[in-house]
């Protein structure tokens, strides 16, 4: 058996015994489970996206890593002009949603950030999908992603957050 130590990514075969305080709390339970398992994702989902990949390319990755979907999860795109980080840009975002265990979410973002232009400046929207069978064919038939075939993007970022 092995001690668990905050920060530590741990394989789901692994058997643990955390250190309890006083109280019988057991501090790093539910960062192993939640922030953990969801950083390895992201690792996951780093390792098969680079840059240089076509846009095809991308999103045929994206498309394998998010399965399986579980009950709770869910898969957004989501396109359009923010300043989210101070600099002007488009967003061709990819998210996966899953349940954490406090009744709130953890999201992985796959965003394909471009220079605005004129064309893309009228790109804005959202669709959600909760079983991950519709969103490819909803993407591959948008103008937006017509749009990003054509175009070179500028970066990718690949990130997680919690609702």
């Amino acid at each position: 058996m092995k001690k668990a130590h905050e920060g530590e990514i741990l394989n789901k075969s692994d058997s643990l015994f955390f250190e309890n305080d006083a109280s019988g709390y057991f501090p790093f339970l539910h960062y192993l489970q939640g922030e953990n398992i969801m950083s390895r994702s992201v690792k996951e989902l780093e390792s098969i996206i680079s840059i240089g990949m076509s846009i095809d390319e991308i999103i045929g990755a994206f498309e394998k890593w998010y399965r399986p979907m579980e009950e709770e999860d869910a898969l957004l795109f989501e396109t359009g002009t923010f300043r989210f980080t101070g600099e002007k840009l488009f967003y061709f975002s990819l998210t996966k949603q899953f349940s954490s265990e406090d009744d709130e979410y953890y999201q992985i973002h796959m965003d394909i950030l471009y220079e605005p232009d004129d064309e893309n400046k009228k790109f804005s929207g959202t669709f959600w999908d909760e079983t991950g069978d519709e969103i490819m064919n909803y993407i591959k038939n948008s103008d937006e992603y017509e749009y990003a075939q054509r175009h070179k993007y500028k970066k990718i970022e690949i990130y997680m957050d919690e609702t």
